[in-house]
């Protein structure tokens, strides 16, 4: 299985699985209600566009350098899901 987080439309983490948590070395206790930001330093701004793009309902790809928990870095490419509810409007993300 792939690492995988799922978030809401504002950035927030609602759920990380156990791969994520070992990739990037934090307790889900850390993450859950989190920022995405939490991941990166350079790109801050990124997470805006990338949630204003996953609004609009599209899928987003990203390569980029990641923030560790313990500092370092890791280069990871992720693909963004919007989550669509049943009136056709996306609700939350799959990364």
């Amino acid at each position: 299985a792939n690492a995988m987080a799922e978030f809401d439309l504002t950035g927030r983490i609602i759920e990380v699985n156990d791969k994520f948590l070992t990739m990037y070395g934090y307790e889900r206790e850390e993450l859950i209600s989190n920022s995405i930001n939490v991941f990166w330093d350079q790109d801050a701004d990124f997470g805006s566009e990338l949630f204003e793009r996953i609004k609009e309902g599209k899928i987003v790809e990203h390569e980029g350098v990641r923030t560790l928990k313990n500092g370092g870095q890791l280069w990871a490419k992720t693909i963004n899901y919007p989550v669509i509810d049943f009136t056709g409007k996306p609700y939350k993300v799959l990364k």
